[in-house]
């Protein structure tokens, strides 16, 4: 049988599976992509600090799906999200909420274990007001470390004086 014929499969393409014996991976490939919301701003010895979006979501699971990502790396971070500006109904904010809350919880152990804080940007006061309200509440509830301020430079502060208490 010739080279020729050992490499093409069933349907007339070219396979370099011989013997059960496949191709050496591409080191394309086997580099992890990206990650689309969780953007790494500073690396410490103590974890990494993410900054994250969620205007651009379209499906909030897909938010979540990337935060477990996170989760599952098995290394220390925070998170700090920029002002929350989605433009959803309210029907569909009050769902993102009621899945949030109930995702926390049932990754509590792991975040407890790897997530340090959970930070939001909110530069305007009346919403300021609203969310250190709300984070007061759901901190404790949830057994998260969630830190609410106006702006970049001091959310980016607080993330990282949260890796560094072990």
């Amino acid at each position: 049988m010739g080279l020729d014929s050992r490499l093409r499969g069933n349907d007339g393409t070219r396979s370099l599976i011989i013997n059960n014996i496949q191709p050496a991976p591409n080191p394309q490939n086997t580099q992890r992509n990206p990650m689309h919301y969780f953007t790494p701003v500073k690396t410490l010895p103590e974890g990494t600090i993410y900054l994250t979006d969620l205007t651009h979501v379209a499906d909030f699971a897909d938010w979540l799906a990337e935060f477990e990502t996170l989760l599952n790396q098995n290394c220390r971070f925070a998170t700090v999200c920029t002002p929350m500006r989605r433009q959803v109904s309210d029907e569909q904010r009050i769902a993102d909420r009621k899945t949030y809350i109930e995702w926390i919880k049932a990754h509590r152990p792991q975040l407890a274990e790897r997530c340090a804080a959970m930070l939001l940007i909110e530069p305007d006061a009346a919403q300021l007001a609203f969310f250190l309200e709300q984070s007061s509440k759901l901190a404790p509830a949830l057994g998260v470390n969630y830190i609410v301020e106006a702006d970049e430079q001091t959310a980016l502060q607080k993330a990282e004086e949260a890796l560094k208490v072990v």
